[in-house]
């Protein structure tokens, strides 16, 4: 009977060549990874792999001396992206404006240290001091502003001298009758240029001035606002309060529908008026005098 010798070279090809037929039981990109890979990484291939790929690696170099691992070099802390910021972390806040509208911003809070980096995103609970807590959907497309180390920029000052008081009149009704006067008063004030966008907390005024922080126009200038008015006539701190008031009282309706402001002009004038009818009282009272002196000397 012929003896073939065909199977035992076969088995002889497959016993020389363990490797190759391993290669045949996995994917060929998942091999070709791990053959190409660098010997000091054979122990942090991808995790994604299927299980064995870093066995494969190391039988593939088992016959080769063993490279110790070399520790990279230490770098330096670099500045961290900024996190995300979850829009329910922050609190959208709400601040009256000058004349009487609002302004809003959405406050986040995310400290920054000193080599450059940036923490997580916590919670704001309460808003700036001046700022009140509005609905979120106030602050789609506004300003958004970090509450770590946040700097004021919206305040308005005024530094203002008390003076004297004074009575006042006004004029009110379709005939626009005469009202006030026995009962109403108001405090004349000397007050120097405003301060505008800045922190209240860093102005200072001047010795004898009082700190007005925030004072809105609408105190005397919520229907209209009278041509001529300052701001500072509006918040009813004027240097002729007498006349500012009595417009302030004289105006109402929508819109300043019922305006019977012109009588104030009449009664109390302008300070410029004043000063001129006082010029002219004066100069009478002179020359008065004078003829006087020359009839009875």
């Amino acid at each position: 009977m012929a003896f073939s010798l065909a199977p035992l070279a076969l088995l002889l090809a497959l016993l020389a060549s363990p490797t190759q037929a391993m290669r045949k039981q996995i994917p060929s990109g998942i091999v070709n990874d791990i053959v190409n890979a660098e010997p000091s990484k054979s122990l942090v291939a991808n995790p994604a792999k299927e299980k064995g790929s870093a066995l494969i690696y190391i039988h593939q170099n088992e016959s080769e001396p063993e490279t110790p691992a070399q520790s990279e070099p230490e770098t330096p802390a670099q500045p961290a992206q900024e996190p995300f910021i979850p829009p329910e972390s922050g609190r959208c806040c709400t601040k009256a404006t000058r004349d009487g509208g609002e302004m809003t911003r959405w406050f986040y809070y995310m400290k920054h240290f000193e080599d450059g980096t940036k923490g997580a995103a916590e919670r704001v609970w309460l808003c700036p001091s001046s700022w009140s807590k509005t609905d979120d959907y106030d602050c789609n497309g506004k300003e958004a502003h970090n509450k770590f180390n946040y700097k004021e920029n919206t305040d308005w000052v005024m530094c203002c001298k008390k003076g004297e008081s004074t009575k006042y009149k006004y004029f009110s009704g379709n005939r626009c009758a005469e009202k006030g006067f026995a009962y109403s008063s108001c405090t004349n004030y000397e007050c120097l240029p405003d301060v505008l966008n800045t922190d209240a907390s860093e102005v200072t005024c001047e010795k004898g001035y009082k700190k007005i922080v925030n004072e809105d126009t609408t105190y005397g200038c919520g229907v209209v606002k009278p041509p001529g008015f300052t701001n500072q006539d509006c918040s009813g701190y004027s240097k002729k309060c007498d006349h500012k008031y009595c417009v302030f009282n004289s105006i109402s309706g929508k819109g300043g529908s019922s305006d019977c402001s012109d009588k104030c002009s009449a009664m109390y004038g302008s300070t410029e008026k004043n000063a001129a009818h006082s010029m002219v009282h004066y100069s009478c009272t002179l020359l008065f005098s004078i003829l006087a002196a020359s009839v009875f000397a």
